[in-house]
């Protein structure tokens, strides 16, 4: 979140969090489908990132595709010519501190320079044993030391930069070539990866010692064993497990337990045959899920409530990949329907009428003033009931009781109120009749 407007942008974040939210009725004038005829080189998008530019990439079946905002410039590969992609159809993608975009291909690793625009081919060689270990190459991730990881088809490499190679880190053992091929992987902390293997199975690797802490190959909730689609680490660091029909967990790598967060989600849905293919969290309770027929949203701020996102042919499109752009437009990536794009235009919008903590609950049905200080904390204002803090960080509401009390009896109102934040962090509010209250 840009420092400018940081509180109309923390006000917008943290309405996600509290409030039921959803698209408005309009949704789909602000749906733009690229496909081959708008210049797009393929309909099948696996995979997008955003640059530190702000030029968004997207990795095909066809080549990658750098879009300016106002065209597709599309990078394929030649035979003979080390200095294009290594491989047309594109896994993943990652960037670095020096802006090289690093791509997961189907034959290897191809780093694109921003300088030269050109690229540097990172393959398996039979006689080259400092080569890169597998061609198949399906997830990419530079951590927060820069170091650049892929996994592959059977298991983990990371860069060495000052030797411009790759090096292994996991292999699988010889009688099981899959054992440890990586499908995906993320950071836990700055020394831990968790990744997602061949067989859906999860491993902890120490990055310092370049071995597996934990491995976790059959995981199981209430004794019935789970099987694993997909998983994603979240924005509170947590890690969360989706499973079959819907099922959505939350993960601790330190014991391997799960607990249920969203259970038989398919079951509600006309949609039967779907598969999930991708995801992307809003926040803790809110997300998209990418599957074999289009995008469903999962609302855990309603009591789990489901529904599928977009117009009539995203619905109909195997979604690969979801993405959320730094002005906060959404780029969904499909098997053959192209790309499409929801601009940050559709903002979400709140409508909750309450938020609930584990102590206590706010009533929001009646509220004429809210406010969003430089720590994130949402303040209100009732004209009956008086001024309330939230602190999301925390999940804590606070009741400003003796301030509140005054209000009860007659002494003040707060009845077009207003809130300000001085640059200590003191926060005053206006009263009609009663003066400037100052709170500390």
């Amino acid at each position: 979140m840009k420092h400018f407007i940081k509180r109309f942008f923390s006000l917008l974040f943290w309405s996600f969090l509290i409030g039921n939210f959803g698209f408005g009725q309009q949704l789909e004038e602000h749906i733009k489908n690229f496909t081959v005829n708008s210049g797009l080189g393929s309909s099948t998008i696996n995979t997008v990132l955003e640059d530190k530019q702000g030029f968004m990439w997207f990795g095909t079946n066809k080549g990658l595709i750098k879009y300016d905002g106002y065209q597709f410039l599309t990078f394929g590969t030649k035979a003979g010519d080390t200095t294009t992609l290594s491989h047309g159809i594109i896994w993943d993608m990652a960037e670095d501190s020096k802006g090289n975009i690093w791509l997961a291909t189907k034959g290897g690793v191809s780093k694109y320079d921003p300088h030269t625009e050109n690229f540097k081919q990172y393959v398996q060689s039979h006689s080259d044993s400092s080569a890169i270990s597998h061609n198949k190459t399906y997830s990419l991730l530079v951590d927060e030391a820069d170091r650049v990881w892929v996994g592959h088809w059977t298991g983990l490499d990371v860069y060495n930069e000052e030797k411009d190679i790759f090096e292994p880190a996991l292999s699988s053992p010889s009688n099981n070539m899959y054992k440890n091929g990586v499908f995906a992987m993320g950071e836990l902390d700055s020394n831990v990866l968790f990744l997602m293997t061949y067989y859906l199975e999860f491993i902890l690797f120490d990055k310092r010692s370049s071995k597996p802490l934990k491995r976790y190959e059959n995981l199981t909730y209430e004794g019935r064993p789970i099987t694993l689609t997909s998983s994603f680490k979240t924005a509170n660091g947590k890690i969360k497990i989706l499973g079959q029909q819907g099922a959505i967990y939350d993960f601790n790598p330190l014991n391997g337990k799960l607990s249920l967060l969203q259970s038989n989600t398919f079951d509600k849905l006309e949609k039967k045959a779907v598969q999930f293919l991708s995801h992307h969290e809003f926040d803790n309770n809110v997300f998209w899920l990418g599957t074999s027929s289009g995008v469903l949203e999962i609302n855990k701020n309603n009591e789990g409530t489901t529904k599928w996102i977009g117009n009539a042919i995203l619905e109909s499109c195997a979604t690969y990949v979801i993405y959320e752009d730094s002005k906060k437009s959404i780029w969904i990536g499909t098997e053959t329907c192209g790309l499409f794009h929801i601009d940050s235009n559709a903002k979400p919008f709140f409508y909750s009428n309450r938020i609930i903590t584990p102590k206590e609950e706010l009533d929001l049905k009646l509220v004429d003033n809210i406010f969003a200080d430089s720590k994130s904390n949402l303040w209100f204002l009732n004209p009956l009931k008086g001024i309330t803090k939230f602190d999301p960080a925390e999940n804590r509401i606070t009741n400003f009781e003796e301030i509140n009390q005054h209000l009860a009896s007659g002494e003040a109102s707060f009845v077009d109120a207003k809130l300000i934040e001085a640059n200590d962090g003191t926060i005053w509010i206006s009263t009609r009749n009663s003066g400037i209250i100052k709170l500390d």
